[in-house]
């Protein structure tokens, strides 16, 4: 590990130090952060298991800076300020979603999040092929949160307070000819 200053810490995880298959669930150095008085936080990027395994060893707030695949929580925290700094608040919005809503983390992170703030509603925007995934509208269900999905702009766009648009991911897509069809 490297401390850059009194209140910071950072674990670089490479193959080399952290290997689940191997049995390894934490680079070494980490195991230690529960005895680091002086850190005020940890932020790092692993996997979803290894982020709730560290919950239980740490003893200060962390950020998981996301997975890779799944949620991109350091980008929600940009968003959330810009949001906040153009609309002065983070409640009571209408936010359209659009794009690549079933591969896109940067998305399944911000309607997360968004969810927990008071009286805002989603309207998902894509092709069938790339909807907003199942487990996000369990999610929004579970916590009663309106949605809606439709396939084109234009039938929500004077209903929108806030247009987060998303690239369709190339990489994503097996077959080239799909993605320039999407």
């Amino acid at each position: 590990f490297s401390t850059d200053a009194k209140d910071s810490f950072l674990v670089k995880s490479t193959p080399a130090n952290f290997n689940c298959s191997i049995g390894w669930l934490f680079p070494p150095d980490l195991r230690r952060v529960k005895y680091f008085s002086l850190l005020s936080g940890l932020v790092f990027k692993f996997s979803y298991i290894f982020a709730e395994l560290a919950k239980e060893v740490t003893l200060v707030p962390f950020i998981n800076a996301g997975d890779g695949g799944h949620q991109h929580p350091t980008q929600t925290l940009t968003d959330l300020l810009t949001i906040s700094q153009n609309k002065k608040t983070l409640e009571n919005m209408t936010i359209g979603l659009c794009g690549d809503l079933k591969f896109g983390r940067t998305v399944h992170s911000l309607v997360k999040t968004l969810s927990k703030f008071k009286g805002n509603k989603f309207i998902f925007i894509s092709p069938v092929e790339l909807v907003i995934p199942e487990y996000i509208k369990m999610y929004l269900n579970d916590r009663n949160v309106e949605f809606i999905e439709v396939r084109t702009i234009e039938e929500v766009m004077d209903k929108l307070d806030i247009l987060y648009m998303t690239r369709v991911q190339r990489e994503r897509f097996f077959n080239e000819a799909d993605y320039v069809r999407l």
